[in-house]
């Protein structure tokens, strides 16, 4: 396995998530089996969050943190470099693995997919791409969070320190939806 790509989704799964593997395997893209997670979500804003409970936003660094890295870290000499989308992706037809391969540098991070860039702020994890030679610099800035921290904010810190690439334009979009976030729709 060259380049697997991880999905980032819970417990109960989402309705739009077989679009989202659809779109994947259409494209040629080796995903991986599913492991949702089963956090306990709090999604009161304006309330307390009760012991034993995370807030909704903070979710996706969990699950990347807890069970995306070990995975790949356990797995590395398996693979070159490997991508992590959340569930709710659909990622450009002409983004192959193929396409990555023949014009991007797999010995980078890349962040490949997102709604927007602001000053200080890339606004959605949708597809980032990590070389397994990344994996110990991804470990290392995890440990450093020890609250809970929103996942693009976590990136976005990481690509302010210079050691991940956003490219100009995204290859990726969410598939219409509620949020679970904010309870509004997404397009």
């Amino acid at each position: 396995m060259e380049f697997p790509l991880y999905i980032i989704t819970y417990e109960p799964t989402p309705n739009y998530l077989p679009l989202c593997l659809i779109n994947k395997n259409t494209l040629g893209w080796n995903v991986l089996p599913l492991t949702p997670d089963k956090y306990k979500v709090w999604k009161n804003k304006n309330a307390p969050v009760p012991e034993g409970y995370i807030r909704m936003g903070h979710a996706p660094f969990k699950h990347f943190k807890e069970l995306t890295l070990p995975r790949f870290i356990k797995y590395k000499d398996d693979f070159k470099g490997f991508f992590i989308a959340e569930g709710d992706v659909i990622i450009e037809p002409h983004f192959t693995p193929q396409y990555f391969k023949e014009n991007y540098d797999i010995t980078k991070p890349y962040w490949l997919g997102y709604k927007k860039r602001l000053k200080d702020y890339i606004v959605g994890n949708f597809l980032l791409y990590f070389p397994s030679s990344f994996l110990e610099t991804l470990k290392e800035e995890c440990d450093k969070k020890k609250r809970p921290i929103f996942s693009d904010r976590f990136f976005s810190q990481l690509v302010f320190k210079g050691l991940i690439e956003v490219i100009p334009e995204s290859v990726a979009t969410e598939i219409p939806h509620i949020s679970g976030t904010t309870g509004k729709f997404r397009k």
